[in-house]
């Protein structure tokens, strides 16, 4: 396992798989991003050479059209914590810890309990 952009990834996996790791990053946006740095979206991340590495962190953070990973999680933390404080049903659920949109609780909320609570999700 190694570190790219304080996170960690498979070596061995392609390099717009890799980049989709990076919180804030998807397919279209990974692919874009190899574009620009001119390499290969399906060569293995382990075969990069360490310029091109710096060369796509240097490229990835100085993006001025996609928002930096803290900003883009302080952001969702804000969205939720308008909702819960204007008292709205997501906000609710939110605060409870339950299924957000319609799911039933009598059996299968186990998913929803695990990640919709407002405390353990953002710190």
């Amino acid at each position: 396992m190694a570190y790219f952009l304080n996170r960690k990834i498979n070596e061995t996996s392609p390099l717009k798989q890799t980049l989709t790791c990076v919180f804030g990053v998807g397919p279209s946006l990974a692919e874009s991003f190899c574009k620009k740095v001119g390499i290969r979206s399906t060569l293995k991340f382990s075969k990069l050479t360490s310029k091109q590495v710096s060369f796509l962190s240097d490229v990835l953070t100085k993006d001025k059209n996609n928002l930096i990973q803290e900003e883009l999680s302080r952001g969702l933390y804000e969205n939720v914590a308008r909702l819960t404080q204007i008292r709205s049903y997501r906000g609710i659920r939110h605060k409870k810890g339950l299924p957000l949109r319609g799911q039933r609780t009598r059996t299968n909320s186990k998913t929803a309990k695990r990640h919709n609570k407002v405390q353990i999700r953002f710190r």
